[in-house]
């Protein structure tokens, strides 16, 4: 679909680097809150309401579409179904990072978040314990390079990943070697609560130059040419790390002060904000819907556009069906077990 001689459909190929984009504000998010809540905790660590707060984010929306999915309730979307008990089995566990996401691919990053949960209080607690911000920072440093070192010698020792199907399995699902944008935004939010330690480093000056830097890099690397289109070493080792810096880059920007934060802060972003768990559950079912309706009711020349509209629209009112019947009530349920943790005396 060429837009002023430029391929749409090239941005769109390259949707799939939005997961990293939630890798990052997760990071942030998480960070933000484990240290907060042990201040509430008088410097003590309680692992009970973290993990029920947790579970009660995640867990009963992705099992409301899980358990739909299954039972066949999306129109025209199909999934093989040998062994499916198996399937159904791991995925209800979350080892779907490691084993095949082969009921809804986008369910793999959600193996992934939850093995993030568990290991992000010992390693911010542990980060915490450094003796500065920009020692935090560079143990963070220290991190990313050794996750850029394990992809290079898995490229190196691992034959054979020349196609996306093997490469999805071996170098973009498993858990380890997504920690690039999850890291990033553990350092975001060290930086954030630590700010007046590092005037120069969060200067407005700085987030300028971060933002305007990462929406550069971003548009590079999505709007120029369809990333997956041949696999090299490039995109096994360095990409998922180019990635991360450049949705962080932007996000420092808007947390100091150097984007256009009014425009990030409306009402329409908001909304899809809220939406935005409930919607990345399920867009992927619905695709095979929108595709047969927009075949049916558009010609040739507007059928991508009757999809996109009918995606869009369809999408929504699920996620808004999902967010009211579902997450809503376990958020407020997530509330109320949050003020139940005791205050700092």
């Amino acid at each position: 679909m060429p837009v002023l001689n430029w391929d749409f459909s090239v941005f769109m190929a390259n949707g799939w680097v939005g997961v990293d984009l939630f890798f990052v504000l997760s990071g942030f998010l998480i960070t933000h809150h484990i240290i907060a809540m042990k201040e509430r905790q008088a410097g003590l660590w309680r692992w009970r309401p973290y993990l029920t707060k947790r579970i009660l984010r995640i867990v009963p929306s992705y099992y409301a579409v899980l358990a739909l999915v299954v039972l066949g309730t999306f129109p025209y979307y199909e999934f093989p179904d040998q062994n499916l008990s198996l399937r159904v089995g791991y995925h209800i566990l979350f080892l779907q990072d490691y084993l095949p996401a082969n009921l809804v691919v986008a369910f793999w990053s959600l193996g992934v978040e939850e093995k993030f949960y568990l290991l992000a209080p010992p390693m911010i607690i542990g980060l915490m314990r450094r003796r500065s911000s920009i020692e935090r920072l560079r143990t963070i440093a220290v991190f990313l390079t050794l996750g850029v070192a394990l992809r290079i010698v898995t490229a190196l020792t691992t034959p054979n990943i020349d196609s996306y199907e093997a490469f999805f399995q071996v170098m973009r699902s498993p858990f380890h070697m997504t920690l690039d944008p999850l890291l990033i935004g553990v350092a975001l939010a060290i930086m954030y609560r630590e700010r007046k330690a590092l005037p120069r480093l969060t200067s407005v000056k700085a987030a300028q130059i971060a933002f305007y830097s990462g929406l550069v890099l971003f548009l590079t690397l999505t709007a120029t040419h369809e990333m997956m289109a041949t696999i090299t070493l490039w995109d096994k080792t360095l990409q998922p790390l180019a990635i991360a810096a450049a949705f962080g880059a932007i996000m420092f920007g808007l947390l100091f002060g150097g984007g256009p934060g009014r425009f990030f802060r409306g009402l329409t972003l908001f909304l899809f904000a809220r939406l935005s768990y409930c919607l990345y559950l399920v867009h992927i079912p619905l695709i095979p819907l929108s595709l047969t309706l927009a075949s049916q009711h558009a010609n040739a020349d507007s059928e991508f556009a009757a999809f996109f509209a009918i995606f869009i629209a369809l999408s929504t009112l699920a996620s808004l069906l999902l967010h009211y019947g579902v997450e809503k009530p376990f958020l407020i349920l997530k509330s109320r077990a949050g003020s139940t943790v005791p205050a700092r005396p």
